[in-house]
């Protein structure tokens, strides 16, 4: 197996969290080797409130496919997850509409190059905050709620690249695969 750590902590003051990469080819078990790891953080965990042992992980992969698949098996190890579906995914609640009620609108704002969440969805003026009619109803805006309870939350690597709606504090983040094309924009 050919494992390159990057041990940047060594290089960093005490106070900034740990960072740690591992570069390594496909297929050897990294994912399943995450969730083993997750899986422990979690059993320590068991017993205490979520103020005492924080395990609140966002880990992102290349698709909703993928991240579907990672419910399934983070619950077969005991941890708690769901998935963060972006605007324009379908929603799985109704495969006939997008999370966002508004999605034409949304492919426009971003077409823009503009913030999706200030421009259409919430934003504050001097007069107080101003919604979309749909902002309570939205599916986009709901997860948040439902996913801030998980251990983790599953992202598509897309989400790493735009503001999202509060999750709830989050200690640790795991990107899975290649990530770094998806931030590309306007080249």
């Amino acid at each position: 197996m050919n494992v390159i750590p990057l041990r940047l902590n060594d290089l960093m003051p005490a106070q900034l969290p740990p960072i740690g990469c591992a570069s390594v080819g496909v297929g050897i078990g990294k994912t399943e080797t995450a969730i083993k790891i997750i899986a422990k953080l979690g059993t320590c965990a068991r017993g205490m409130t979520r103020s005492e042992v924080d395990i609140a992980i966002v880990y992102a992969v290349p698709t909703h496919k993928l991240a579907d698949d990672l419910v399934m098996r983070f619950a077969s190890a005991g941890v708690t997850s769901g998935v963060w579906r972006g605007r324009l995914a379908d929603n799985p609640a109704n495969l006939n509409e997008k999370m966002c009620l508004k999605p034409d609108a949304v492919q426009e704002v971003a077409s823009l190059g503009l913030p999706i969440q200030q421009s259409m969805c919430r934003f504050k003026t001097d007069a107080g905050y101003v919604s979309c009619e749909s902002f309570l109803s939205c599916p986009y805006q709901q997860q948040a709620s439902l996913l801030r309870g998980k251990q983790v939350v599953i992202v598509p690597h897309d989400s790493l690249f735009y503001e999202m709606p509060n999750i709830g504090p989050r200690n640790m983040l795991i990107i899975d695969e290649a990530f770094c094309f998806v931030g590309l924009r306007g080249l």
